[in-house]
């Protein structure tokens, strides 16, 4: 099991100090299973993310979590252990797309985005207001 410093510095070495889905600084770590739903320290189960839990990325999930959770950003204790659950992500150096994170700090390309994926990504990653929960059209 890898502690919370260990699992923090190898994402924060994936990332490079940036957003894993925007691209803007990433300040914060995301857990994809939620430590009360049994979510730990793995790398796999990790997302360097902008904002906080109520703003950038990060709150962005919050707030949409059915979104989110299509995406491969929430996972719920029914869904498959984050290192065999793909993500949609922007990792450093790297084009959007389906991605695996593993937990030696690297990622594996799982397949391309289709359009539905494509919008569900502007909604998460598009600015709204932080209270709204309905999906918000994304224009490239």
């Amino acid at each position: 099991m890898v502690t919370e410093a260990t699992g923090r510095a190898i994402v924060n070495t994936r990332a490079g100090g940036r957003c894993e889905l925007c691209g803007a600084p990433g300040t914060n770590i995301h857990h994809r299973r939620k430590r009360s739903q049994g979510g730990r320290w793995d790398p796999s189960n990790l997302l360097r993310l902008c904002g906080s839990g109520t703003t950038g990325c990060h709150g962005r999930i919050e707030v949409r979590p059915k979104v989110s959770h299509r995406l491969g950003l929430w996972l719920t204790s029914g869904d498959p252990a984050p290192a065999e659950a793909p993500v949609v992500a922007h990792p450093s150096g790297l084009w959007l797309g389906w991605w695996q994170p593993a937990d030696d700090g690297t990622w594996v390309e799982v397949r391309e985005l289709d359009a539905g994926d494509v919008f569900a990504y502007g909604v998460i990653t598009t600015p709204a207001d932080s209270a709204a929960t309905d999906p918000q059209p994304w224009t490239p």
